[in-house]
């Protein structure tokens, strides 16, 4: 039985495991190292440049996740910002998080994330700006970059840039299919819906040929927590498919196979 197991194991592993992604990882951050928000704020290998939330707002590490409250937000008190800048340039970029917006009135009309140059969304604001996409609050709904969102729910979003000049690149999506971004497009995905397609930048700076940063800046109140996790940012436009429930059933026969295939051979032993 202990050679059994020892010569199927990695068949089983390999087939359990999630897709390989292709391209390097430029940033990736999963707030699993610690419970203290600013040993991931600095200049070194995934780590945020900026965390910042203006008093009464709150950011902190809860359960491996980073917690933004703004329940308690006023008007104009400044501005509560994400930023991670100046991981290397590419032309080609697949960019996922996950975010969860619990509320029980989600009334914030001026989040924004924006992917671009360094110093986002500071600096040169406008000028640095390649892609932004706003969330506008609805209650127990919000719209990011115009799809509807459910509350209460962690979303994968799952964003992929083209700023080379090249038509017809393919990218598999969340859904596990095969899509199309031209250059200079981009796409927004959430969990494995699609609600930006292959679409033109129009921000100031669409002849930038580089992506080098991200940001999230949140300002007006929204009575509303952000969560965020598992931040992965490639230079590519790979992203893995999330495995449907058939391919946990197609897993679960084969290791039924192995089972009857051990018990076969210890009665032929036998």
């Amino acid at each position: 039985m202990k050679n059994y197991i020892k010569k199927h194991l990695p068949a089983f592993l390999t087939l359990l495991a999630p897709a390989v992604l292709s391209g390097d990882v430029i940033f990736e951050q999963d707030f699993s190292s610690s419970n203290v928000v600013a040993d991931y704020i600095g200049t070194g290998t995934n780590q945020f440049n900026e965390l910042v939330a203006v008093s009464p707002d709150t950011l902190n590490i809860v359960d491996g996740k980073l917690v933004l409250d703004r329940t308690s937000a006023v008007f104009n008190q400044g501005l509560d910002i994400m930023n991670a800048r100046n991981f290397t340039p590419t032309s080609i970029l697949s960019m996922s998080y996950s975010l969860n917006v619990t509320t029980d009135n989600f009334t914030h009309n001026a989040s924004y994330l924006y992917i671009g140059a360094n110093d986002l969304p500071f600096g040169s604001h406008a000028a640095n700006r390649i892609t932004q996409a706003e969330f506008i609050g609805q209650g127990d709904t919000y719209t990011f970059a115009g799809g509807t969102v459910t509350t209460d729910v962690a979303h994968i979003f799952s964003i992929y840039e083209n700023k080379s000049t090249i038509d017809g690149l393919t990218y598999t999506g969340p859904d596990g299919g095969s899509y199309t971004l031209d250059g200079d497009n981009y796409a927004i995905w959430v969990d494995q819906t699609v609600i930006v397609d292959n679409q033109l930048n129009t921000q100031t700076t669409s002849e930038l040929t580089e992506v080098s940063a991200f940001a999230f800046a949140f300002d007006k109140p929204d009575n509303a927590i952000f969560t965020f996790d598992n931040f992965v940012v490639r230079n590519d436009l790979d992203i893995a498919a999330v495995p449907e429930p058939s391919f946990y059933g197609s897993v679960a026969g084969l290791l039924a196979l192995a089972v009857c295939g051990l018990v076969r051979r210890r009665k032929l032993a036998a």
